[in-house]
């Protein structure tokens, strides 16, 4: 079976661990990873803190890639938000926003139908609330909406920054009747092997010493986790 590496990326605007912003390094490991479907978060377009550039344009650049950004947030003369990188072909795009109380930065979902290997997938990509936990549970409700639409048309995965852990209920209950997560199924295979020590927690957050587990890919059913071992990963890196 033919294999489709996806990554999801939180870039922090392409600020590294040591406070450098740094495009080309972020774009270093984007390819390291081989993945042809990124799902970023914490993209600038235009801000004056990026120095008015649009962000996801220069990745796309520099990785030979097309993409949808998803304006979500008004900040500093432009705009904040998540965005998907795919070296697929894009046949459809939506943007969605998602709610929120207006004392907190809006949200959106980036939804993005692509072409891979004669089939269509969507991909969902999308960044929550970091702070107001009723705030993310209406956003992850929201989600789980979405994607009960998007699976009655073509195979649907949804990845991002949830900044929820997984016992946050509230956030992925909807979710998880229409996808699974690619971390547990990643995790039963290797109790199955006698290996689950070596994939350890699959904490995510945050860079320099990981202790809680906040981003995700969930897959549809019909996209099944690869059989090799290193399926699923953490990439370490501290270029964000």
């Amino acid at each position: 079976m033919p294999h489709l590496t996806v990554m999801t990326y939180n870039i922090r605007t392409g600020i590294g661990m040591d406070g450098v912003r740094d495009l080309e390094r972020i774009a270093g490991v984007i390819r390291e990873s081989a993945a042809v479907v990124v799902g970023l978060q914490e993209v600038d377009k235009g801000t004056t803190r990026s120095d008015g550039v649009d962000r996801v344009k220069v990745l796309a650049e520099l990785l030979d890639m097309d993409y949808v950004f998803g304006p979500a947030y008004p900040h500093r003369g432009g705009f904040f938000g998540p965005a998907v990188l795919t070296a697929l072909p894009i046949l459809d795009k939506r943007l969605i926003p998602l709610p929120h109380k207006e004392s907190n930065e809006s949200r959106m979902a980036v939804w993005v139908r692509v072409q891979w290997e004669g089939r269509e997938i969507i991909v969902i990509n999308t960044h929550l609330e970091h702070a107001d936990p009723e705030d993310r549970a209406r956003q992850g409700a929201a989600l789980a909406e979405i994607v009960a639409e998007a699976v009655q048309s073509a195979p649907t995965m949804l990845m991002g920054d949830l900044n929820a852990r997984p016992s946050e209920v509230a956030v992925f209950t909807g979710i998880k009747a229409y996808l699974r997560d690619a971390y547990e199924l990643a995790m039963e295979r290797a109790r199955g092997n006698g290996k689950a020590d070596d994939l350890g927690e699959g904490f995510t957050f945050d860079s320099v010493r990981p202790y809680k587990r906040i981003d995700y890919v969930w897959l549809d059913p019909r996209l099944d986790l690869a059989d090799e071992e290193d399926a699923f990963r953490i990439v370490p890196n501290q270029a964000s």
